[in-house]
């Protein structure tokens, strides 16, 4: 006696990959950006940033054991005791770095 299975279609269809889940990690989107992230300039750096940019590997190598949030939180800490003067430095460099930005973007092509 022959034994035959039916197979509905929809579970059929699931046995074999779809050609897009096989070639999934293929992209054409690199190929097809007009400007790549490389060519753009950059965004300053807020003074926030800055200063902690500057400041957190020194953190790090003083409190290796603690987990970077910790870190990040004797940083913020560390900024709040920075005088209003020095702020108004890095605020001064901020607005300076953001004007060249705009021109620069500015000469960006749109397409």
């Amino acid at each position: 006696m022959t034994m035959t299975f039916h197979i509905p279609t929809l579970q059929a269809s699931r046995l074999i990959p779809s050609l897009s889940s096989s070639f999934r990690h293929f992209s054409i989107a690199p190929a097809l950006a007009v400007k790549s992230p490389a060519e753009l300039p950059k965004q300053p750096l807020t003074p926030w940033v800055s200063f902690y940019t500057k400041n957190f590997p020194a953190f790090k190598k003083s409190y290796p054991d603690l987990p970077t949030g910790e870190v990040m939180r004797k940083v913020s800490h560390e900024w709040a005791k920075v005088t209003e003067e020095d702020k108004s430095k890095l605020k001064t460099s901020f607005l300076k770095e953001t004007e060249i930005y705009v021109a620069n973007m500015a000469k960006v092509p749109k397409e």
